[in-house]
């Protein structure tokens, strides 16, 4: 398998570190703040290949000692994974379980309240979705979202009459 080479930009095709001019002075200045943004991409979840191929190249950037390069890629990484939403449009039968639930959403059901979050402004109540209802889904919360996430769903159970599988017996009139 051919070495991992960073790329100089993102919108051009892999070019190596030994082709890029030697780092600059100003450079040390952006280490640190560059490394800070690294630790900060490592918080978010669910990255595309492209945005992890982005991570790397930066991390190669910044130990090759190129600061306000990897600096740069990271600010727009970090960016784009704090901001990014796809749409998903509500389907007949859909909740917000079964949407996150879904492999192209988020796989895991118990982060329904992830997308209920990213729509307050549409979605007052979370047991009621209209079909046809276009919602905005965050691809990439942070590590911390989801754990956010999971213990509200799970404290929502314990709160609920209501059991999944369970089946009650209405007493006889």
């Amino acid at each position: 398998m051919p070495p991992i080479r960073p790329l100089m930009s993102f919108t051009q095709g892999p070019v190596p570190l030994d082709a890029l001019p030697p780092p600059i002075a100003a450079d040390a200045a952006y280490l640190e703040r560059a490394q800070q943004q690294l630790q900060a991409s490592y918080q978010y979840t669910g990255l595309s290949d492209v945005q992890i191929a982005q991570q790397k190249n930066a991390e190669a950037l910044l130990v090759a000692g190129y600061g306000q390069r990897a600096h740069a890629a990271l600010v727009q990484l970090n960016a784009q994974l704090k901001n990014g939403t796809k749409p998903y449009a509500v389907r007949r039968g859909d909740n917000l379980w079964i949407i996150s639930g879904r492999p192209e959403v988020y796989g895991n059901p118990w982060l329904w309240p992830l997308i209920w979050q990213n729509n307050l402004q549409v979605i007052p109540d979370p047991n009621r979705l209209p079909p046809g209802q276009t919602l905005k889904i965050r691809p990439n919360p942070t590590i911390q979202d989801v754990v956010n996430a999971v213990n509200y769903a799970r404290e929502q159970i314990k709160s609920s009459d209501t059991r999944i599988g369970e089946v009650r017996e209405q007493p006889a009139p």
